[in-house]
C-alpha cells in the first residue's frame, strides 16, 4: 500500500543537457541539433560557415530525420526509406558562395516513396539561386525552390512533407487595391511522401488570404482513394465537410476556425468538439478519421504477430476498447471522441514503426509486440488489466484508469514515447512554451514480469515516478501526495483529477463526485495508506464502481454511504 497523505515531494530533474565540449566527429545531437547549431552560428564569419569545419556531423531531428553535415553544410537527408543527397558548386575544388553567403547548389537527388527525382540546378545557370537548402534552425535540412518570378515557392520538408506558397498582394484594412498593397505568403497546398495531400483554395479575389475550400485526399491501408471537401459557408466561418469514398463516412460534419497553419499543416475545430486537428504534441502523427487509422494499425499489428498474428483476436481487443468509450458517450458523460480513438491507434502503431532513439533501444521486438498487446487489454477492460502489484503506485493507477477509459490517446501517448524514444513529454507547455521532457531509466523501460503488472502498466507507473524525480523500478518508491498526483495528472493529460480523500480530508458531497464523473472521469478515491478509482457510477442502483488494482479483487460497487457521501 503506498501512503499518499505522507510522501514528501522529491526534487524534480530538469532535463539532460547536452555537453557544451568540442564538436567531434559523427556527433549525434536530439532536439533539432539546437547544441549544435548554436555553435555553428557562433564560429559563423562573414555571413557563411568556414569550409574548414572539422568532420562529419550527425544530427538526428525530433520528427525523426538524420542529417549528415560535412564542412558545416547539409549532405544528405534521411527520414525512414526517404532520403535525398545534395551536391554543392565547387570552383578550384572549393564550395561556391553567392553574395548572401549561401553555399550554391549543383544537384539534389531525392528518394521519396521509392520515386527517384533529380534537380540539377546546376543546369538553370543564372537561375541556379533558385534552389536552396537551408543550413541552419529549425528548418535544417529543408530544400526550398523558387519560381523564377520568385512569386512561388515549393519547400521539401526534413519529414519529407512538400509544401507550396504563393505571394499575393493584400492591401490594407478599407483601402482598395493600389501600388500600396503589401505582398503576403498563402499556403496553397502540401503533400505527404505516403501520397496524401491537401489543397487550400481561395475563391474570393477581394479577401486573398481568406480559404474558400480545403481538399484533402488520402489513399487508406486497404487502397481505398479518399477525398474530402470543406466548403466555407456564405461569408460566416463555418465550413461544411462532405466526405466521398468512404460509404460510411457520408454524412456531412462542420468545422470552423479552418487555418492552413504555417508548416502548412491543416487546423480545425469541429464545432462539436473541444480540439483542433494536427499535432498535440511535438512529434505527433494523427490519422485523418478513426476508419483509417483502425486499417492502418490492423495491418501493422498483424505484420508485428500482436496476438501471433490473429487479427479476430485483434479486432476482438480493438471493439472492446471502443465499445468501452460508447458506454461513456451514450451517458453523455465526457468520453473519447473518433479522433482521440483514431489518435491511440495512430500511437500503438508507431509503437511498431516509429524509429527507435537513446534509451528505448531496450524495447526489443518482443517487448514491442507485448507492450502494444497488454495496452490493447488494459484499454479494453481497465478494472482487470491495470494492476499494482507490491509497489506504492496506487494513487497512479487511479490516474491510468482515467486516462484509459476517457483519454486513450494520452495514455498511448506516454507508451509510444516511452517505447520510441525513452522519455515521455508534458501534454502542455510550461511558462516557457516548452514540453517537458522526463527522461526513463533503462531499468525503468526493460521489462519485468513481475508483481501481476502489465508492460503497458510497468511502462505508465514507472513514467509517472520519474516524473517525481526517480530512476528506479519503483521498489524505493514510497508513495504519492496528492500534489504528485495532480501534477502527474497536468503532465499527462493536461487535466486535474477529481478526488475523494476520506483520509486526510471531509466527505465530500454525492452530488460533486457524480458531476466530476461526468465532467472529468474517473475520481481518486483515497482511504488511509490507499487509493483507489471510482470510475462509474449507476443511478439506478445509486451505486459508485470502484476499483481496487488487484486483477478484479475487491473491485465492485458501492453505496455513497459506504464512500462516506454527504
Amino acid at each position: 500500500m503506498d501512503t499518499p497523505g505522507f510522501m514528501k515531494r522529491p526534487t524534480l530533474e530538469g532535463n539532460e543537457r547536452a555537453s557544451e565540449g568540442e564538436v567531434r566527429p559523427l556527433v549525434h545531437v536530439d532536439q533539432a541539433g539546437v547544441n549544435l547549431l548554436n555553435r555553428l552560428e557562433r564560429i559563423e564569419q562573414a555571413g557563411k560557415l568556414p569550409e574548414s569545419f572539422n568532420g562529419a556531423v550527425e544530427i538526428k531531428k525530433i520528427n525523426g530525420a538524420m542529417l549528415e553535415m560535412h564542412d558545416g553544410l547539409v549532405c544528405t537527408v534521411k527520414n525512414g526509406a526517404n532520403e535525398l543527397a545534395v551536391e554543392y558548386q565547387k570552383r578550384d575544388g572549393k564550395i561556391v558562395y553567392n553574395s548572401d553567403g549561401e553555399p550554391q547548389v549543383a544537384k539534389i537527388v531525392a528518394n521519396v516513396g521509392n520515386n527517384i527525382s533529380e534537380i540539377d540546378a546546376a543546369a538553370l545557370g543564372a537561375s541556379a539561386g533558385r534552389v536552396r537548402v537551408v543550413q541552419k534552425g529549425e528548418g535544417v535540412g529543408s530544400i526550398v525552390i523558387t519560381s523564377e518570378d520568385g512569386r512561388t515557392s515549393s519547400t521539401l520538408r526534413t519529414d519529407f512533407c512538400r509544401v507550396e506558397r504563393e505571394k499575393v498582394s493584400v492591401a490594407p484594412p478599407g483601402v482598395g487595391a493600389s501600388a500600396s498593397a503589401a505582398e503576403q505568403e498563402r499556403v496553397t497546398a502540401i503533400f505527404r511522401p505516403n501520397g496524401a495531400r491537401v489543397d487550400y483554395t481561395y475563391g474570393d479575389p477581394t479577401k486573398p488570404l481568406r480559404m474558400t475550400q480545403v481538399t484533402e485526399r488520402y489513399t487508406t491501408s486497404m487502397g481505398t482513394a479518399v477525398t474530402q471537401y470543406s466548403d466555407r459557408i456564405g461569408d460566416t466561418e463555418k465550413f461544411v465537410t462532405h466526405t466521398e469514398g468512404l460509404s460510411d463516412k457520408t454524412a456531412p460534419t462542420w468545422r470552423t476556425d479552418v487555418t492552413a497553419k504555417s508548416d502548412g499543416e491543416l487546423a480545425f475545430r469541429e464545432l462539436n468538439e473541444k480540439f483542433f486537428v494536427g499535432p498535440r504534441n511535438q512529434g505527433d502523427g494523427n490519422a485523418f478519421d478513426l476508419q483509417t487509422a483502425r486499417e492502418d494499425f490492423l495491418r501493422i499489428a498483424v505484420q508485428n504477430k500482436v496476438f501471433q498474428g490473429n487479427e479476430n483476436t485483434t479486432l476482438q481487443w480493438m471493439n472492446r476498447f471502443e465499445k468501452r468509450g460508447d458506454y461513456f458517450s451514450d451517458k453523455g458523460w465526457f468520453a473519447p471522441t473518433e479522433l482521440d480513438l483514431a489518435d491511440s491507434y495512430t500511437n500503438l502503431g508507431r509503437i511498431f514503426t516509429d524509429s527507435v532513439a537513446g534509451r528505448a533501444r531496450v524495447v526489443g521486438p518482443d517487448e514491442r509486440r507485448l507492450l502494444v498487446e497488454s495496452a490493447l487489454k488494459e484499454l479494453a477492460e481497465p478494472s482487470r488489466y491495470i494492476n499494482q502489484g507490491s509497489i506504492g503506485t496506487c494513487s497512479l493507477n487511479s490516474l491510468e484508469s482515467n486516462l484509459a477509459n476517457r483519454r486513450p490517446q494520452e495514455l498511448t501517448r506516454w507508451l509510444r514515447e516511452a517505447s520510441t524514444l525513452g522519455y515521455v513529454t508534458s501534454r502542455g507547455v510550461n511558462n516557457k512554451g516548452q514540453h517537458i521532457k522526463i527522461q526513463m531509466s533503462e531499468n525503468q523501460l526493460n521489462y519485468e514480469p513481475s508483481w501481476n503488472r502489465s508492460y503497458s502498466n510497468q511502462i505508465f507507473q514507472l513514467a509517472s515516478i520519474a516524473a517525481l524525480g526517480y530512476r528506479s523500478n519503483g521498489r524505493d518508491y514510497g508513495g504519492t501526495t496528492n500534489q504528485n498526483l495532480d501534477y502527474v495528472s497536468r503532465l499527462a493529460s493536461g487535466k486535474n483529477m477529481g478526488f475523494l480523500d476520506n483520509w486526510t480530508g471531509r466527505g465530500a458531497r454525492k452530488s460533486d463526485i457524480i458531476d466530476s464523473l461526468k465532467k472529468r472521469g474517473s475520481v481518486a478515491y483515497i482511504v488511509p495508506g490507499h487509493c483507489m478509482a471510482i470510475d462509474d457510477y449507476d443511478p439506478k442502483t445509486d451505486r459508485f464502481y470502484v476499483n481496487n488494482w488487484w486483477g478484479g479483487q475487491n473491485d465492485g460497487w458501492r453505496s455513497a454511504r459506504s464512500l462516506s457521501l454527504r
